[in-house]
């Protein structure tokens, strides 16, 4: 089964193009694209990293801190789908995760609590 990428990448194009002021580089079917990254925290510690995995058409966020590593999964049914979401995103959308409250997540890493956690939602 081959995997259409044309709405995918026109929409990672606009993506970039508004929040990066740059074109997407080519990618195929097995590629993670990032999509963002930044820091949190007030020295920083705290790590966002959001990749689009086109083999498994899902959003990918991974957060991590000295002690969290947390991370969540949303799952497309499709690329045109995927595509969708992603076009009109900023980049503030794409580092806030869908399941967490990101500034607890910093406190309870400040307070030393360690946890894994992994979230993972499928939209229809």
């Amino acid at each position: 089964m081959k995997i259409e990428l044309q709405p995918l990448k026109e929409a990672l194009n606009k993506y970039t193009e508004r929040e990066f002021e740059h074109e997407q580089e080519d990618f195929n079917k097995n590629c993670i694209v990032p999509l963002a990254y930044t820091t949190k925290g007030d020295n920083e510690e705290f790590e966002i990293q959001v990749n689009f995995n086109v083999s498994r058409n899902r959003i990918e966020h991974e957060l991590s801190g000295l002690n969290i590593f947390y991370v969540e999964y949303l799952q497309y049914q499709n690329i045109e789908h995927a595509s969708f979401d992603i076009v009109d995103a900023s980049f503030e959308e794409m580092v806030s995760p869908f399941f967490v409250d990101i500034d607890e997540l910093v406190k309870e890493d400040s307070k030393g609590i360690s946890r894994v956690i992994i979230q993972h939602d499928i939209l229809e």
